[in-house]
C-alpha cells in the first residue's frame, strides 16, 4: 500500500494537472489572437486527429497548424465515417432564441404540440422537398418563413409576399409546389405583405442563414438543409435529451 505523504503528492500532482492545462490552453489561445490578429474569434480548439487548432469566427471554421504557419480556410471531411466534421461543428455552435420569431411573419403548418421555425426559398428545390417531408409529421406545428435568397430582386420578393398574404397562404405555397399550375398573385402584394418579407429577410441575416432550407428548432438549434422524415423525427426527438 502507498504511505500517506507518497498519497498526498499523488492527489497534489493529479489536481495540479488539470490547472496546468488550462494554462496551457490559454497561453496557446492567447498566440493564436496574437498571429490572427485582427480576426474576430468566437473559439478556438485543438483537433486532436487533424493535429491542428479549430478557429471559429462569424461562423465559419477554418484550421491552423500547430506550428502556427499555415492557416486553411475550407471544410473537413471524415471519409471513413462520409461525415462533414466542419459542417457538424458549425451547426452545434449557432444557436437562435426560437422565441424572438415573429410567427405572424409565417405561415403556419399542422396543429402540434413540438415546434420547429423552417426558413424557405419559395424558388428553392429542397426546400420544397423538405416541405413534403414535414407535411408529414404529427403533432408537430412548423412555421415556415418565407425567405427569398435573392433578396435583390423585387420580383422574388414580391411572390413570397403574395404567397404570404393569399386567402389560404399555405394553400398558395403548396400550389406554388406541387399544382401543375402554380399559384398566381391577383394584383400586387401590399406593403404591409412587403413589410413582412423584408422582416423576414433582416431577422434571417442578422442570425446569418445565407442558404435554405434551415431549419430552427425550440433549443434553438439550427440545422441546414434537407433532411427525410426519419431525419426530422429524429432531430425531434434530440429535443428532448
Amino acid at each position: 500500500m502507498l504511505c500517506k505523504k507518497t498519497a498526498f503528492l499523488l492527489a497534489f500532482a493529479a489536481a495540479l494537472i488539470p490547472s496546468y492545462a488550462r494554462s496551457q490552453a490559454q497561453s496557446e489561445h492567447e498566440a493564436i489572437k496574437r498571429t490572427l490578429n485582427g480576426l474576430r474569434i468566437d473559439t478556438i480548439r485543438y483537433v486532436e486527429g487533424l493535429n491542428m487548432y479549430e478557429v471559429v469566427s462569424d461562423n465559419q471554421a477554418a484550421y491552423l497548424t500547430k506550428d502556427m504557419r499555415y492557416f486553411i480556410v475550407g471544410r473537413v471531411f471524415d471519409i471513413h465515417a462520409k461525415r462533414d466534421l466542419t459542417t457538424e461543428r458549425i451547426d452545434s455552435l449557432r444557436r437562435i432564441d426560437f422565441k424572438t420569431l415573429n410567427t405572424k411573419n409565417a405561415i403556419s403548418m399542422g396543429s402540434g404540440k413540438r415546434f420547429v421555425a423552417v426558413f424557405t426559398d419559395p424558388n428553392c428545390g429542397y426546400c420544397k422537398k423538405l416541405h413534403g417531408e414535414l407535411s408529414k409529421l404529427k403533432d408537430v406545428t412548423a412555421y415556415i418563413y418565407l425567405y427569398p435568397l435573392a433578396a435583390q430582386n423585387l420580383e422574388a420578393k414580391k411572390k413570397a409576399a403574395s404567397i404570404l398574404c393569399a386567402g389560404d397562404s399555405l394553400a398558395a405555397l403548396n400550389k406554388t409546389w406541387f399544382a401543375k399550375e402554380p399559384f398566381k398573385a391577383e394584383g400586387e402584394p401590399s406593403a404591409a405583405c412587403m413589410a413582412s418579407i423584408e422582416d423576414n429577410i433582416r431577422v434571417g441575416r442578422s442570425h446569418r442563414i445565407s442558404s435554405t432550407p434551415t431549419m430552427i428548432f425550440e433549443s434553438g438549434r439550427v440545422v441546414v438543409g434537407y433532411k427525410s422524415e426519419a431525419d426530422l423525427i429524429a432531430l425531434i426527438k434530440a429535443e428532448d435529451k
